[in-house]
């Protein structure tokens, strides 16, 4: 018996992995099986009902792991419908990880909310004809970039829509058209027309939209996103820079966010090693470059980018003027 169930939470698993998803028991024998692979620490529940092998499960990015959940909530009920911020994932968008630990579902005005495990949220709406995105269901692209965009803060929601732009998705003329029609009286409509003032599709990921965003909310002019600077050490070759301002002195700024997903492991300590010095030395080679330009060249982490306090500092130290007031 024991050898039977072995096997089954073998094949739940292996068909799991298969498929880039969570595995889900459909039968008692099966819950069984998957708990005790749990117990013995050889699998992990993300959300209740729902098992990985521990090593797997643990070698995912954040984001990977939201979407084998989803996944596995797509395969489990082939009916439902995602929304907001995992319809955006679905869709390939900038979503902050600070949304990945929830499953957003939709639900009829007069449904009943569903919360297994608590990891189910509920989003009631009217009649949703769905989109189908790599086989999942899914709201509308504008319902979607509407919804993330009227609850997540201005920060996140403006990486969640820049991607949606810059990945020629739609445009902000059609957004504008859409958020107007649709948005009236929806909760958070106020940050999500805000969201729209400041999309710029030039921004390449959701840590250069919320870097620009802070900037935004802190009151400073807005830099031009991507700028290309030619190489002094050879005019054949043209770098690209996160943020540039042209200061009114004619003192050129550049700014970068540190790009540290770069140096994320593989699991080969060696290699992981070798990679992250030779990353570092190439971004000191670059910086070294940028700095013959003559411009101001400044760098800081993520973490430094939504520490208000350290990028107010950062920015005036540099020169960078506060915008007018419109």
């Amino acid at each position: 018996m024991g050898e039977r169930k072995q096997a089954c939470a073998d094949r739940l698993l292996d068909e799991a992995e298969h498929a880039y998803r969570l595995a889900f028991a459909s039968s008692h024998t099966e819950v069984m099986a998957l708990k005790r692979r749990r117990d013995a620490g050889r699998v992990v529940e993300p959300a209740k009902g729902y098992f990985a092998r521990s090593d797997v499960y643990k070698s995912l990015s954040k984001r990977a792991q939201a979407m084998y959940l989803i996944r596995a909530v797509a395969q489990k009920h082939p009916t439902w419908i995602f929304a907001s911020f995992s319809a955006a994932l679905v869709y390939g968008l900038q979503v902050s990880h600070r949304y990945l630990d929830t499953v957003h579902i939709v639900v009829g005005s007069h449904e009943r909310k569903y919360k297994p495990g608590g990891f189910i949220t509920c989003h009631q709406m009217g009649d949703v004809e769905p989109m189908v995105v790599a086989g999942i269901r899914v709201t509308s692209l504008f319902q979607t970039l509407l919804d993330c965009a009227c609850s997540a803060s201005f920060r996140y929601g403006l990486a969640v829509v820049d991607s949606a732009v810059h990945w020629n998705l739609t445009t902000v003329s059609e957004l504008k058209v859409y958020f107007d029609s649709c948005g009236k009286r929806k909760r958070g409509i106020a940050t999500a027309r805000k969201v729209l003032q400041w999309v710029d599709g030039k921004s390449e990921n959701g840590g250069e939209s919320v870097a620009r965003a802070v900037m935004i909310e802190l009151g400073f002019v807005v830099p031009e996103l991507q700028r290309e600077v030619v190489d002094p050490m050879d005019s054949t070759q043209v770098k690209r820079v996160d943020y540039y301002w042209l200061l009114s002195d004619g003192t050129e700024v550049m700014a970068e966010l540190d790009g540290k997903g770069k140096y994320k492991g593989t699991g080969d300590v060696a290699k992981d090693i070798e990679a992250a010095i030779e990353n570092f030395s190439d971004e000191r080679l670059r910086e070294s470059h940028l700095n013959l330009t003559r411009a101001l060249v400044v760098r800081f982490s993520f973490a430094q980018a939504i520490d208000e306090d350290y990028m107010r500092r950062l920015l005036t130290c540099a020169g960078i003027p506060l915008r007018e007031a419109s």
